[in-house]
């Protein structure tokens, strides 16, 4: 593949963006409305800013538009389109305008609302909303919503229902022409995946597991985060952490290479722009991102080779209407673009972003000036009433050039490239109304070229690192529903892998620090090639022998062709059963493995064989409730809680630096150190609490206590990033005039830090100092605190709708310890003084995003 490199300058983005972003620039073309049907171009009017509720009984497929509107004002197109069809509109709940029949119409009531998921706030879609006196059904379309008119004015008991779900029931009387809106949530009953109800559409039949949580795109685009980057917003969900700068999250105290990332059912194996800065940001522009699921720890035997959880990522459906959206941020410029192509043949998406991360580093005192861009293409196509065709393309492209020279006489070099491309077709197949299977094909490649060197300070070194990897992948998922309480699924998945290493480096160092640092064997250099496959096969049965009672049972096994393992067994057992109305008690049992993968092997520490994969046994309970009906139709409190144990019988070792976590080349620091845990234990109990007050204010909260722990053979000792306690909310208060304000705030205990002290000693070249580490991780840093801030506005016009955001990252201004500098000073009396100097995350940070949508 040819991929075109763009160059670009940070001044010439600004000034684009300005000109195509400011409400000043030319307005877009209205639609020409003749000829549509009434609901398209009502739902044209809708994207235009206009809240329109209607219904498929008032605004029939046969109406068309016969005459173009001549008003310019999109509220006075609104009354010529209706008019004809002797339809008006009258103010509802909400600011939203209701399309009822004009004067001399019988007055009819009607009902409008969502339905979602209880505990994570997902929409649910397939819903059968029932009116038990009047028999009348509707079911929720793919965002949750549902509309049912026209009604009789009087009683209407509402009964909603969906396969593996608690019901709900409200009692309504409406009056004559009234229309209500109403909000219902439904709580998940047991633990299992997904399943199809019909062509290109897949819902949730036996609810979400334990430990997995929902934020769609919608609710994540509200919260104050850098760049608009979703996958920051996961680190405000219990049993997360991840580092100040890095996007890559943590689960359970387990690494960050733990946890799957998957697009569109996809694995993404390099999912992070800026890897030099610890992966902090994700590939994936805001844009295209549709909903992302945490699962951590207790996810379907389908998702495998990944010990602590899966983040499941989704992009948008694009819309019928050709939609185009230009955003910035100081970070970054991007572009999307989506449509369908006529007679509704296929819908497809395109994604453009470019940046650089100059300004963040700058405030941080750091002078790299790294820049990135990705493409992001998708097209679906469905093909006849049951199969469906998705391909997806995927690329991302970084680039750091950096020369610097320190006071002291120091030169720095260094140019880095890192490159991937991911390509997948999907088709999805609904033999029968119970059998579906799916099938995907996909090829991934990524490169890596690091070159570069420091002369002049404490140390000299040079290095040259080149990797890539080719990787061909099939996988298969069946789906089976015998009958509405019981699910069979099987699939299988192989890969077929080509990496190549091309690394080395020479280091010599003067800092006495360096004498703590872990020495390769090696001289430093190693070049080879690895061939191998990975394979999987899986079956899990759901079913529910009761009501208040589902079982979830799995088993998986993996294998590979380069460990000299044999293939590896994992067991699972979820059980859900319901104590009563709105209370759910959950228990969670299983075997997790992962391998090291061909492309991980950690060359640049010295490592040149590949470590026998590791296995860990994880048990959660859990329990659920809901505290009432809710209150104007508002979801109600509620209350999740999870108590969970995590063993790891064959760690991996590691390598990890103890006291700078940035550093463009750290496995060549002073203070990199090697560790080698005989067996790892993590255990906590989590609190996440959500509901709302009042119709404009929703919040949640989260409290996790935890420990992770190395046995190491010197004894027990902290894991890198073990966090004893971490709270965490979010504040979102919907205001008038289209106002949004956001404040979330993150506090955990320190991350665990070493001691360090030295001593003098007499060697064959004289006196020198010796560093004397204490305990591994014996010592905290200062607690984190942090407060976030983000107030937004959206204006709608004709021509198209302008988003306006304004952060306030850190704003209280905490200066949290991110790690230390030393120094040694020999005293007179022979000892030697250690100066620790403190190195701090970055204070009050600003930041703004604007969008243009048309």
């Amino acid at each position: 593949m040819s991929v075109i490199r763009p160059r670009f300058h940070a001044g010439a983005i600004w000034v684009l963006t300005l000109l195509v972003a400011v409400p000043g620039a030319p307005a877009a073309a209205p639609p020409p409305y003749a000829g549509l049907t009434l609901e398209r171009a009502l739902r044209a009017l809708t994207d235009q800013g206009l809240p329109l509720v209607f219904s498929s009984k008032l605004v029939r497929p046969e109406m068309r538009v016969e005459r173009e509107p001549t008003a310019g004002d999109p509220r006075r197109i609104l009354d010529q389109l209706l008019a004809p069809h002797r339809l008006t509109v009258r103010p509802g709940p909400g600011n939203h305008l209701l399309i009822v029949r004009a004067a001399g119409e019988p007055r009819a009531a009607a009902v409008y609302g969502s339905v979602h998921e209880l505990l994570s706030g997902r929409p649910l879609a397939g819903v059968e909303i029932r009116f038990r006196e009047s028999g009348r059904e509707v079911r929720t379309k793919a965002d949750g919503s549902f509309f049912a008119g026209p009604l009789a004015a009087g009683r209407h008991t509402l009964e909603a229902r969906l396969a593996g779900f608690g019901g709900e029931t409200r009692t309504l009387t409406l009056a004559a022409g009234e229309t209500a809106e109403i909000e219902l949530a439904l709580m998940g009953l047991p633990v299992a995946e997904e399943r199809i109800d019909v062509v290109s559409e897949r819902s949730r039949i036996l609810g979400e597991g334990l430990s997995t949580l929902t934020l769609e795109g919608r609710q994540v685009s509200v919260l104050p985060h850098l760049a608009e980057d979703v996958i920051r917003g996961v680190s405000l969900l219990p049993g997360t952490a991840r580092r100040e700068l890095s996007a890559r999250p943590r689960l359970r105290g387990g690494r960050a290479d733990e946890v799957m990332v998957r697009l569109d059912g996809l694995e993404i194996v390099e999912p992070y722009h800026l890897q030099d800065f610890d992966g902090a940001l994700s590939i994936l522009s805001p844009a295209v991102i549709g909903s992302l699921e945490l699962h951590s720890g207790d996810y379907s035997v389908a998702r495998g080779d990944r010990m602590s959880g899966v983040l499941e990522l989704t992009t948008v459906e694009p819309d019928w209407r050709r939609r185009t959206e230009v955003s910035m941020t100081p970070v970054s410029l991007h572009g999307s673009s989506s449509g369908n192509l006529a007679g509704d043949r296929g819908r497809w998406l395109t994604s453009l972003r470019a940046g650089s991360l100059e300004l963040a580093l700058k405030l941080a005192d750091e002078a790299e000036n790294p820049r990135f861009w990705d493409a992001f293409g998708k097209f679906e196509r469905q093909m006849g009433r049951r199969h469906d065709l998705r391909g997806n393309l995927l690329h991302s492209d970084d680039r750091l050039n950096f020369t610097e020279r320190e006071e002291d006489g120091t030169r720095e070099r260094f140019n880095t490239s890192y490159l991937s491309t991911y390509v997948w077709l999907t088709h999805l197949s609904v033999l029968r109304s119970e059998l579906f299977v799916e099938t995907r094909g996909s090829f991934t490649r990524t490169e890596r070229d690091r070159r570069g060197g420091e002369a002049g300070g404490k140390r000299e070194l040079s290095v040259r690192d080149e990797r890539a990897l080719d990787m061909a992948g099939v996988e298969q998922e069946w789906g089976w529903h015998p009958g509405p309480r019981h699910e069979i699924e099987w699939g299988f998945s192989g890969r077929f892998l080509d990496a190549r290493y091309d690394y080395a480096a020479e280091l010599a160092l003067s800092d006495p620090l360096a004498r703590i640092r872990h020495q390769p064997p090696d001289d430093g250099q190693f070049r080879r090639r690895f061939r191998g496959s990975q394979y999987a096969l899986y079956a899990a049965d759901h079913l529910k022998p009761s009501p208040a009672l589902s079982l979830d049972l799995g088993l998986r096994l993996d294998g590979n062709t380069v460990i000299d393992d044999e293939p590896l067994t994992s067991p699972r057992f979820n059980l859900a059963y319901a104590l009563g109305a709105g209370s759910q008690l959950r228990f969670a049992w299983g075997h997790f493995t992962q391998s090291q993968r061909l492309y991980e092997l950690q060359v640049e520490d010295g490592e040149t064989r590949f470590s026998p994969s590791e296995r860990a046994e994880q048990v959660i309970l859990g329990f659920e409730h809901a505290f009432g009906a809710g209150v104007a139709g508002r979801p109600p409190l509620s209350l999740r809680l999870e108590l969970y144990q995590r063993r790891i019988h064959d760690p991996r070792l590691r390598f990890e630096n103890l006291f700078e976590p940035l550093n463009l080349v750290p496995e060549l620091a002073a203070d990199r150190v090697r560790i080698a845990p005989q067996s790892s234990v993590a255990r906590g109990v989590e609190v996440f609490l959500r509901g709302a007050a009042g119709r404009r204010l929703d919040y949640f909260v989260s409290y996790t206590r935890a420990t992770s722990r190395d046995r190491l053979a010197s004894g027990e000792v902290p894991r890198g990033d073990e966090q004893p306690d971490a709270l965490r909310f979010d504040l979102n208060f919907r205001a008038p005039r289209q106002w949004n304000v956001n404040l979330a705030g993150t506090y955990h205990a320190g991350w665990p830090t070493t001691a360090l002290t030295a001593r003098l000693e007499q060697g064959a070249g004289g006196t020198q100092i010796v560093p004397v580490l204490g305990p591994l991780y014996g010592e905290r840093l200062p607690p984190y605190r942090r407060l976030d801030l983000r107030l937004s506005r959206r204006f709608a016009w004709r021509s198209g709708t302008l988003r306006l955001s304004f952060d306030l990252r850190n704003l209280t201004g905490a200066r949290n310890v991110r790690g230390f500098a030393f120094s040694f000073e020999p005293q007179p009396d022979g000892q030697v003084r250690v100066v620790r100097e403190a190195k701090h995350w970055p204070g009050l940070l600003p930041s703004f995003g604007i969008s243009w949508t048309f």
